[in-house]
């Protein structure tokens, strides 16, 4: 919102590869154009710090993300997905950081996260465990962790969980765990066992 002001009710894409936002009481606010071929994924998400960002995922296998700048909007960044095909997209904050992660699924098993790095989004994670595309995600905030939901062809929900590095635990050396501890490396567990 702008001085209270709502701006922007609905972001829908167009077969024409425009994304528009629209205002209720103004109808069209704005128009990105930008991909070549149909726009199937939109998203939004109002951001203290960047205003206002749109993703938006196209059959021209890109994903290009726009912010306001003055009263027009400009793409900052182009995603190319080669010659995939983006199914999904979620714009999440961040709870402990404020920062902006966006979710991407693709014609692919994997759901990649994108975290903003000052002017770019850049690959954080890659999310395995579906054997088939995904095609839905959403999440919300648990205290200091995110939750992410996708879903998939493979009727499968998952269930991933986003937490803030723990300084203290990820510099502990190899000789401070005891032999029966998981060992915690790169936010990825592994069990050990002692014979």
């Amino acid at each position: 919102s702008a001085g209270g002001k709502k701006t922007v009710d609905l972001v829908s894409g167009s077969d024409d590869g425009t994304c528009v936002l629209w205002d209720s009481g103004e109808g069209v606010k704005y128009t990105l154009k930008g991909h070549s071929k149909g726009v199937t994924q939109v998203e939004a998400i109002y951001h203290q710090r960047d205003g206002l960002l749109v993703a938006t995922g196209s059959a021209d296998s890109s994903v290009k993300l726009w912010r306001r700048e003055g009263d027009q909007f400009e793409c900052f960044q182009t995603i190319d997905l080669r010659t995939g095909y983006c199914f999904a997209l979620k714009f999440c904050t961040l709870p402990r950081s404020g920062g902006v992660m966006l979710a991407c699924a693709t014609d692919n098993d994997l759901v990649t996260l994108y975290v903003s790095s000052g002017e770019q989004f850049v690959v954080a994670e890659k999310l395995a465990g579906h054997s088939d595309w995904v095609r839905g995600l959403d999440c919300v905030t648990e205290g200091d962790d995110l939750l992410l939901a996708s879903s998939s062809q493979d009727s499968f929900i998952r269930l991933w969980r986003v937490s803030p590095r723990d300084q203290v635990r990820a510099q502990r050396s190899f000789e401070e765990f005891s032999a029966d501890e998981d060992i915690v490396l790169e936010e990825r567990v592994f069990s050990v066992e002692f014979e």
